[in-house]
């Protein structure tokens, strides 16, 4: 089996407000759009960087925003943190050096995701 791309999926009521926050705050663009589904790509990334958002429905409830979390790597975290903070996003912890070896900071998005 060849993967030809990772596409995280969350179900959500939030499409629209998802949609201005990645592409607005990330510069992610709208690949697919659809009231049952949103697909969004990643600027510049190596090979199909993509997040999707299926719209909740009987059978497919929507994220409580518990237990996910997204990792975007970017060149400059402090730069990045500094830049969502005076946008208004709402930052959940400043950047801080982890033991792996990278340095993070977190934000908060629409879905609850972190």
């Amino acid at each position: 089996m060849t993967v030809k791309a990772l596409v995280p999926m969350i179900v959500t009521d939030r499409q629209a407000a998802l949609k201005e926050f990645y592409t607005r705050y990330f510069g992610f663009k709208v690949i697919f759009e659809h009231p049952s589904y949103l697909g969004l790509r990643a600027p510049g990334a190596d090979g199909d960087v993509e997040l999707g958002f299926l719209a909740a429905s009987e059978g497919h409830p929507a994220f409580t925003g518990q237990g996910v979390s997204l990792a975007l790597r970017v060149e400059d975290v402090d730069a990045e943190y500094e830049r969502l903070l005076s946008e208004g996003v709402t930052m959940t912890r400043e950047p801080m050096d982890n033991p792996w070896g990278d340095r993070s900071c977190m934000c908060l998005d629409p879905a609850g995701l972190t």
